[in-house]
């Protein structure tokens, strides 16, 4: 994806709200497993831990952007 269409999606997205959410047990739902291991590997990366890349190192190739929010 090229940068302009990358902003261009940012800014339509900036303006979507959340309406409603769901609790749902990722056993039984793919795409919220993917959603948390994906998750799970960018927060380890972040981690002080002997193998905190590994897991990024396996999706790294398709992150297009990862933003840190200050706590």
């Amino acid at each position: 994806m090229n940068p302009a269409t990358l902003a261009s999606s940012f800014r339509i997205a900036k303006f979507r709200c959340i309406k409603r959410v769901k609790v749902q047990n990722s056993a039984g739902n793919n795409l919220l497993q993917l959603a948390d291991t994906v998750s799970g590997a960018i927060n380890r990366s972040f981690s002080q831990k002997r193998d905190a890349q590994e897991y990024r190192q396996i999706i790294a190739h398709r992150e297009i952007s990862v933003e840190v929010i200050p706590k």
